[in-house]
Formats: structure tokens, sequence, C-alpha cells
């Protein structure tokens, strides 16, 4: 189901397993599943896993969410919004540490993070056995800080991008889909169908995604030991029903008048809106009939035979 791009043989290879997870003299201790927010991160991780799992290794994962600050060391912008995009929204030294001791077989009181109450409301024991891979699913799995002091031939990171192999328009000019705008498209969905976020919303707060996306995470991906295509041709179809039309979801140019300044949402709008028009999309009982149920679109747009534990 994905494109592998090498980045640096022979430890980028994910076949045979044995080979990558168990080579004599390089044990592997950390399995970081990364990219940019919509990415497919969760799917690519719950099937990686599993077919790992297969082959005998264990994992124990370690939620990155819990050491987010709390609400109140968030400031908020003047349309109420906040920016945890950012890597410096989680509590980098904590994190850090506790991996470190994980790492070293200590037991760590891993904080327990409410987003209801937009606090941690407690911690609870957490021990790495000697035989367990410490699996992140983390939107900054490459940013330095965070892995401070970590041998890195301990670790591997799998970097995601939504490398979708698509012309926009007709292809005459032969310039490819963004990737950002799919992403963005992804999400708007995501947010409302499991977040009760509308789309609006989701693209006035893009502007903190894509600052966040260019400072720590698009420029390092070349530290990533892999690179896995998250994006298929056929997404766009399949998104624009849930956009175009009578009850499609895409904001109205009316919705915007309240945000007239906002100049970076207005411009992916627009881009955002040409490129769906620009394709035909697939109904619903096409969609249902073509597309696998652990597809990672299907993240997004619903219908997944596999646990997506943040759409719960």
């Amino acid at each position: 189901f994905f494109f592998l791009m090498i980045r640096r043989p022979p430890r980028s290879t994910l076949f045979p397993y044995t080979t990558l997870f168990r080579s004599a003299g390089d044990p592997l201790r950390l399995l970081w599943i990364t990219g940019p927010s919509s990415s497919g991160k969760t799917t690519t991780t719950v099937k990686l896993t599993s077919r790992l799992e297969r082959h005998g290794l264990r994992f124990l994962m370690l939620n990155l969410d819990d050491y987010f600050w709390s609400l109140v060391e968030h400031p908020t912008d003047w349309i109420n919004d906040r920016n945890y995009e950012a890597p410096e929204a989680l509590d980098i030294q904590l994190l850090n540490r506790h991996l470190t001791e994980l790492l070293a077989g200590q037991t760590i009181e891993k904080p327990v993070y409410s987003f209801k109450e937009g606090r941690r409301v407690g911690s609870k024991p957490v021990r790495l056995e000697p035989d367990q891979i410490l699996l992140l699913d983390c939107l900054h799995g490459l940013y330095p800080p965070i892995t401070e002091g970590i041998e890195p031939r301990s670790q591997f990171r799998l970097y995601l991008e939504t490398l979708n192999p698509l012309y926009e328009g007709d292809g005459a000019d032969q310039r490819l889909c963004k990737f950002t705008d799919v992403r963005l498209i992804r999400r708007m969905l995501r947010d409302l169908k499991y977040r009760s976020h509308r789309p609006l919303l989701t693209l006035l707060h893009w502007h903190y995604v894509r600052a966040g996306e260019l400072f720590s995470i698009i420029p390092l991906q070349g530290l990533a030991d892999c690179v896995i295509n998250s994006g298929f041709p056929f997404d766009l179809p399949v998104l624009k029903p849930f956009f175009v039309g009578p009850n499609g979801y895409l904001p109205t140019p009316e919705e915007f008048q309240p945000y007239t300044s906002f100049l970076d949402a207005r411009i992916r709008y627009e881009r955002v809106r040409k490129l769906l028009e620009s394709v035909a999309g697939l109904d619903g009982a096409t969609r249902d009939r073509l597309i696998p149920g652990d597809a990672v679109i299907r993240e997004f747009i619903g219908g997944s035979t596999i646990r997506i534990p943040h759409n719960e």
C-alpha cells in the first residue's frame, strides 16, 4: 500500500524484519512514525506494528499527547485559537528525560493529559521491557531536542508525506498538486467528523500548522531512515463529494467576511476549492466498493476496518 523511498541503505529497508530490528551490535529500541499533520501516521502505525508483531516483535506505545503543556501555558490569539503545532507545545525536557529513563530500564511516571480539562490530571507508571521497542507516533519525531543524548543507532525513523502523483487541472503545465493542500482537505474532514471542528476554523488555524511544519518537520526529513508515500491519486476524487455540492462542507466566501485580514486562509481556500473542482468525485457506493477498509484515506473519511484511536 505504500511506495518506499529509501534514504540511507542498508538501514532503510523494511524487509526482512529480523534484519532490521535484530541486527547484531545495532539493537533498535525506538521506532518513530513521524510526519506533518494528516499524513496518515496513525493508520501507518497500526498497520506496520500489526505486521511486525506477527514476526515476533513487541512494542510499547508512548502517547506523546500526554506531554502537552496545560492550556494556561498556551496564549490565545484574537479569534481564541491556540498554537498546538510547535514542538514547544510539548514539555520537551520531561519527554526527553522519560525517554532516557525508559531506555535505561527505569520506571517512569508518565503524565495523563485530559483534553477536556486542558491539563494533566494524573500519572501512571510505565516501564519498557528489555525485549520491547518503544513506539512513538509524533509530529516532531525528527526534532533533535526531543532525543538529545539518545544513541542515534538505537532509533529508526519513518517519515510520512502525501506525495500525491497527480497533476493539477488537465496536467498541461505539469504541476503536481501541493502536498499540503491534500493534507489540509484531509484534516478539514477529520476535524469536522471526529472533533466537531468546522472546516472554516481548520482553515484559519492552518497557518500555525504550516509554521510548525516549516520549522521543525519538513526541513528535518533528511534525518529519516525511510520516507513513506501516504498519498494516492484517488484521494481527491474520494474527498470531493464531502466538500463540493449543495451539502458540501467547504466554507462559502461569505463565511470569510469576518476574517478578511487572514490572507493565508483565503489563498488556501481558493486553491483548495479549485483543486476539488478540477477532479471528478467518486459517489459513495463506488467509494465503498473500491477503497480498501485499511487504506490511509479511511482514517479521514471513515469506514476504516482498523482501530483509529484518535477517532474514537
